[in-house]
């Protein structure tokens, strides 16, 4: 049985992968785990919810990969593209409002990179 964690911005990306992707992907012998990305770090805890760190979030993946081994192990974000920060890489290239399909796909494409590891499949919501 493979194991999808999916990595949220927030409540609302929970309830839609728990309502609409758990009950397809069981189906499809697939387990699937949400987690509200890591925001930021407040007197050594961790906050959870939205996106505003990039190094926060990446540091949060990695160490979540690392913790769960695995080649039937996947991991991937649920995220969107409305005020990624800056910080995120390829956050500065030039979005085309006309096709933002290019602008995503070079951001998904250097997160991919960044995380550098072949079960992460980010995906950034347009």
């Amino acid at each position: 049985m493979k194991h999808l964690y999916v990595f949220c911005e927030g409540s609302s990306e929970q309830g839609f992968c728990r309502q609409v992707l758990v009950p397809h992907l069981t189906k499809q012998n697939t387990l699937v785990f949400t987690k509200k990305i890591a925001n930021s770090r407040e007197h050594g805890k961790i906050t959870r919810g939205g996106v505003s760190n990039y190094k926060v979030i990446a540091n949060d993946i990695r160490n979540t990969l690392k913790e769960r081994p695995g080649q039937e192990v996947f991991f991937t974000t649920m995220i969107d593209l409305y005020a990624l920060p800056k910080s995120f890489p390829e956050a500065n290239c030039t979005l085309n409002p006309d096709n933002p399909y290019p602008y995503l796909a070079a951001l998904e494409k250097s997160f991919f990179e960044d995380i550098g590891d072949e079960r992460f499949i980010p995906y950034i919501q347009l």
